[in-house]
């Protein structure tokens, strides 16, 4: 028995071959280059978290502010808030420290805050409070910067729905 060999075949095999593992050697080189840039970025955005935290716990304002709010039915019977002045707010800047008080005046009212630790007193993200009785919290020093939604719920007698102000109620925490 005699085998024959086409040389043309065996290195056309061989290319292919060669062709083939270079490829697969460029997407290891590609993958490689992406998992050691991702953990860069996720080394920088830990070194960025921990730089926040870090700052969070000296961001309390040398003289806080008190921002009043209260909550009314208006005429088409829409609970708003208020500002003391008596306007529509529109998004409330805060900084940690500063100190909010709401007043759901004859009405109950119900707060629903971010899923963080955004008040020092306050550590759950509803809080009820009964007609006439304010909720005044403190704005935390561990809260990071940016603008945060919230909504109060209000029922007297017949009458309930989310309070509404200028805008949707938001939150906007700057720096101290």
């Amino acid at each position: 028995m005699q085998i024959t060999v086409d040389v043309g075949l065996v290195l056309a095999a061989l290319a292919a071959l060669l062709i083939f593992w270079r490829y697969n050697k460029r997407r290891e080189d590609a993958l490689v280059a992406r998992v050691e840039k991702l953990q860069a970025e996720q080394a920088s955005l830990k070194e960025k978290i921990e730089q926040r935290q870090g700052q969070g716990r000296q961001r309390v304002s040398a003289k806080p502010t008190i921002h009043r709010l209260s909550i009314r039915l208006n005429a088409a019977g829409v609970y708003q808030l208020r500002t003391s002045q008596n306007e529509l707010p529109g998004p409330l800047s805060v900084r940690p420290g500063d100190i909010i008080v709401w007043d759901p005046g004859e009405a109950e009212a119900v707060y629903q805050f971010p899923r963080i630790p955004f008040f020092t007193e306050v550590r759950d993200f509803t809080v009820r409070r009964e007609a006439g009785t304010p909720l005044e919290v403190t704005v935390s020093p561990q809260v990071p910067t940016g603008a945060y939604v919230y909504a109060v719920y209000c029922k007297k007698g017949g009458l309930e729905g989310y309070a509404e102000g200028g805008s949707p109620p938001i939150l906007v925490v700057v720096e101290g």
